[in-house]
């Protein structure tokens, strides 16, 4: 079923089946014959499982942070491959929009390094921990029977709704106060957990949720190569990286710079509409839309009986 809360279901009842279906599609992501999609839907699955403990982290109490870390680090394991995957891309999507205008021959020790580290981080050994992750997942989806979601209706996932989307906001003003690729990437992790939690209750009102929901995919999408490219400068000032002769580093250096000036420029329109409202009022707002759908949904069931 989709990452989705039921307006007919009880929000407890709701949100332990939303992460049990997140950990069965993440098993079945760790059968998949590509190693590095398997990563990714992996990886996937885990931020969304986090994404529902954060939105009732208050009911779980000591739990939350105990299965925060266990998901956390179950992705953690194997971060690395998907690491070195996005740097390829990035650096391939970097000199195409740049074709014409520079020698990409000039780069090629980049690309050829790049590539090396990407296949040599795909062996037996890695499917020997993805079968490792399974058996972790089995684990997990048995202990999620002790957890304990508490509350009803809105008022369970509102303290979690609204400390997201406060942080979210939060640090999208801190991102454009003082510009540094860790703040954009602050703002990234936020605004995807805020993406989840919109998902989730999407079908408090449908058309609207929709439309939010999309306009936060653009923006993590937009940000998310930002960050891709910020993954690139590290990796390019590593010891181990192949130096370039002729000043070529510093023109591909000066090239993601640029890159990630024009991106986050794109981002920034998106964030403010999108983070306009004061938190009080966000929240107010999710509120009535969660009462509508509420006072539809037992009129539609009283009409059916008649």
């Amino acid at each position: 079923m989709a990452f989705r809360l039921k307006t007919s279901e009880p929000v407890a009842d709701g949100l332990v089946r939303v992460v049990g279906e997140e950990i069965d599609k993440a098993a079945v992501d760790l059968t998949q014959a590509d190693q590095e999609e398997a990563v990714h839907g992996l990886r996937t699955r885990c931020k969304k499982i986090r994404s529902v403990l954060r939105l009732n982290r208050a009911a779980l109490g000591s739990a939350y942070r105990e299965e925060n870390r266990r998901y956390r680090d179950i992705a953690r394991t194997v971060s690395w491959v998907r690491d070195y995957q996005v740097m390829v891309k990035s650096f391939d999507r970097l000199l195409k929009d740049c074709d014409g205008r520079i020698d990409r021959r000039r780069f090629s020790p980049v690309r050829r390094q790049l590539e090396q580290l990407r296949q040599a981080t795909l062996n037996e050994a890695l499917d020997e921990k993805l079968a490792g992750m399974r058996l972790q997942l089995t684990a997990a989806n048995a202990d999620m029977n002790a957890w304990s979601f508490e509350g009803k209706g809105f008022s369970a996932v509102e303290p979690g709704l609204s400390k997201t989307y406060a942080q979210a906001r939060c640090a999208y003003r801190r991102a454009y106060r003082k510009p540094k690729s860790t703040r954009f990437h602050e703002w990234r992790k936020q605004a995807k957990y805020h993406r989840y939690h919109c998902s989730l209750i999407r079908r408090v009102w449908p058309d609207a949720m929709k439309t939010r929901v999309s306009e936060l995919y653009k923006l993590t999408d937009t940000l998310g190569l930002e960050h891709d490219l910020s993954m690139l400068t590290d990796w390019l000032h590593h010891p181990e990286a192949p130096s370039l002769k002729h000043g070529s580093q510093q023109i591909l250096l000066g090239l993601i710079e640029t890159r990630q000036k024009v991106l986050r420029d794109q981002a920034e329109p998106i964030g403010r509409r999108l983070f306009a409202e004061g938190t009080k009022s966000f929240s107010q707002r999710i509120g009535a839309y969660w009462k509508s759908a509420q006072d539809i949904g037992r009129q539609e069931a009283s009409d059916s009986s008649v």
